[in-house]
């Protein structure tokens, strides 16, 4: 059986202590073929240190003996597990074959690592963006560097707080393999803290003719697009799609990257799913974007007005009145941060601002 090279993309941003235990849990899965690309947006908490710390045997974190998730990252992995550390414009560029090599040599001469955990077939790759490029941008380097390199089948967008089912990518793997539509893949996504609720089925759906909001779905409901929770691809539908829109910074690059590939798959496959489902991992925020805070506020308006407004006249008129109908509200009751995220965020949609907000400049 072949297996073809998966790489799984973790994007860090001051979360170390998250992808840590992301890690632990990846270095344990079943599937044999696989590279991790750890990139880090530029955090100020040290993140990308603390986690060579990790690779090198020197640190590790704890998770309480009561975490019913414990043993998926837990007792820590043999180290040391050898790493590339590249710049942004280094990994663009499809890094450096000579120090690849290099690693590769020390783990394949690293007794324990072998024994202990025989999928761990490559380096691990560390790339440090440099600045906060926001979720599109930080990931769009590790595709980058992915097809730089030109040596893999399937990329894997992976949330650096989640942890993975020992088989998650064999079962994922497994599906798109048989897959005779290459369609882009979800996965079953439980709550970190309440391991056998289901948080996603997928993705999201959402209404076309209506106020453009995302909803949660049942298990085998249709979805309109797969959350960048965990969002797995081939190398050719990356070709067909192209990197994702780094205009948004934060939210809604997930919806607009899927949302649209699904209306042209449907017009093609009119009784056939748009994309598959499979793995099994767990993800620790919890209804995250439900949180009452500025920037979340801000972004998640802005942005989502966007791409009502790509969709149709109809979403994007009942978005906007929803938008500023939610800012008198949230002023009203005296809520004045989301409020104002709000207001800012309808502001330079009309603007047409994008990419990062300065709201310390504001």
């Amino acid at each position: 059986m072949e297996y073809p090279k998966v790489y799984i993309i973790i994007l860090n941003y001051k979360g170390w202590a998250d992808t840590i235990e992301c890690l632990e849990s990846i270095f344990r899965n079943s599937y044999p073929n696989y590279q991790v690309i750890v990139i880090d947006n530029s955090s100020s908490d040290n993140s990308i240190e603390y986690i060579k710390s990790w690779a090198e045997g020197e640190l590790n974190i704890w998770i309480k003996p009561q975490n019913p998730l414990r043993y998926l990252s837990h007792p820590p992995l043999a180290k040391k597990i050898p790493y590339v550390f590249y710049s942004r414009k280094e990994a663009e560029k499809g890094g450096s074959s000579e120090l690849e090599l290099e690693a590769q040599d020390t783990l394949n001469s690293t007794f324990c690592i072998n024994i202990l955990h025989p999928t761990t077939k490559y380096p691990i790759i560390f790339i440090q963006t440099g600045d906060n490029l926001g979720y599109a941008g930080g990931n769009n380097i590790g595709i980058r560097y992915a097809l730089a390199k030109d040596d893999f089948g399937y990329i894997w967008i992976l949330n650096n707080d989640t942890v993975i089912d020992k088989n998650a990518l064999s079962d994922i793997m497994n599906s798109a393999i048989k897959d005779n539509y290459d369609r882009p893949t979800g996965s079953y996504v439980y709550e970190y803290h309440w391991p056998e609720k289901l948080q996603l089925y997928g993705g999201l759906k959402f209404y076309k003719y209506s106020i453009l909001r995302p909803y949660f779905v049942k298990l085998g409901e249709d979805i309109d697009c797969i959350s960048g929770v965990s969002l797995f691809l081939s190398r050719e539908k990356i070709n067909e799609l192209g990197l994702m829109e780094e205009k948004y910074f934060l939210n809604s690059e997930d919806l607009e990257y899927t949302y649209f590939y699904k209306e042209t798959f449907k017009k093609r496959h009119k009784d056939v799913s748009s994309f598959l489902v499979a793995g099994k991992l767990w993800h620790k925020k919890a209804a995250s974007q439900n949180k009452d805070t500025l920037l979340h506020a801000y972004y998640f308006t802005r942005n989502i007005l966007y791409t009502s407004h790509k969709i149709n006249k109809i979403s994007f008129f009942l978005t906007f009145m929803y938008a500023i109908s939610r800012c008198i509200f949230y002023f009203v009751l005296n809520r004045r941060s989301r409020a104002k995220g709000i207001f800012q965020g309808v502001v330079d949609f009309l603007n047409k601002k994008t990419g990062k907000w300065d709201h310390h400049a504001e």
